[in-house]
């Protein structure tokens, strides 16, 4: 929670596959990391932990490596929009995204919030698992390197503001925070089932059970 934001640079590796120059993707990032640590600094960055120690319960953080799980999964799924000759829609991606029974089950749905869903979708990037969404900057480095359609966990509304000032001429689907973190959590609770843990799920993760 406090250093998190030295995380956000994992988003350079991501850009620079989608086409991106790698100084432009250290410059998009650069924006979202000062704003991340601003905030960072001044959370109670040591609540959850003293609780678990006072309850004596064991207490380990995945979340991350959650999130590379679901960016994964749903790249893998997006493969078939990146062969060079598709012409399908951001509908159509939409589609595909709610083939995981998480997305599925969830209260939200995943929405196109810049572009529209009649367009074509192009090439398809997932900007997931890099601790937060890289914002407006980051956005804009994927369009002016082709990227048709980029899908993000979240975008705040500051960010989709100033997108549709700059007229970015691109499609961003914002797939749903806690439909996308299950997908990876669940495969992670899943196996550990199999390992004969009991798993109670909590704090927002949708079951497919």
């Amino acid at each position: 929670m406090l250093n998190g934001w030295k995380l956000i640079p994992l988003q350079i590796e991501q850009m620079v596959e989608c086409g991106v120059p790698i100084a432009r993707a250290q410059a998009a990032i650069q924006r979202r990391m000062q704003s991340v640590e601003l905030s960072s600094h001044a959370r109670n960055y040591a609540r959850v932990v003293q609780a678990a120690q006072l309850l004596n319960v064991s207490f380990l953080n995945v979340h991350l490596p959650c999130d590379v799980i679901t960016r994964r999964l749903i790249t893998e799924k997006m493969a078939a929009f990146n062969t060079g000759t598709s012409r399908a829609t951001v509908t159509e991606v939409v589609a595909a995204l709610q083939e995981f029974p998480e997305q599925k089950q969830a209260a939200t749905e995943p929405r196109v919030r810049l572009g529209s869903p009649e367009r074509l979708a192009g090439r398809v990037a997932v900007a997931m698992a890099g601790y937060t969404n890289g914002g407006v900057d980051v956005l804009k480095a994927y369009f002016e390197a082709g990227v048709g359609t980029v899908l993000m966990m979240h975008f705040s509304e500051g960010d989709l503001r100033e997108a549709l000032e700059q007229k970015l001429a691109g499609n961003l689907i914002v797939t749903g925070h806690m439909a996308s973190d299950s997908i990876g959590i669940n495969v992670y609770l899943d196996e550990l089932e199999r390992r004969g843990l009991e798993v109670v799920r909590a704090g927002g993760i949708i079951s497919t059970r």
